[in-house]
């Protein structure tokens, strides 16, 4: 697969629009994608620092340690039911059975 990139809009007179199209490999626009993916990450790690703190910052914690640990065991609980509800129900069986003679 290629992306084709068309140049149109800037070409002199004395070059047709056919001459100019060029063929951008796939492995090249997957490394744009992950580039556009890192770039993204940097400009959220730069907006996320704060030089001011908010008002909730710096009290107690409404949640104690061991109601974060029982939501974190449910969570991982509901994970694997679904992980194991999934595979249960992609196993796909004949619909009838040849019995041996």
């Amino acid at each position: 697969q290629a992306l084709r990139v068309s140049l149109s809009k800037q070409l002199p007179a004395s070059i047709t629009e056919g001459q100019l199209d060029l063929e951008v490999p796939s492995a090249m626009a997957g490394f744009g994608k992950v580039l556009l993916a890192l770039l993204s990450l940097l400009v959220v790690t730069v907006e996320a620092q704060r030089s001011v703190a908010t008002k909730f910052e710096g009290k107690d914690l409404m949640i104690t340690p061991t109601v974060m640990s029982a939501i974190l065991i449910g969570v991982l609980w509901l994970v694997l039911f679904l992980v194991g509800f999934c595979c249960l129900f992609q196993v796909q069986t004949p619909a009838t059975f040849e019995e041996k003679p």
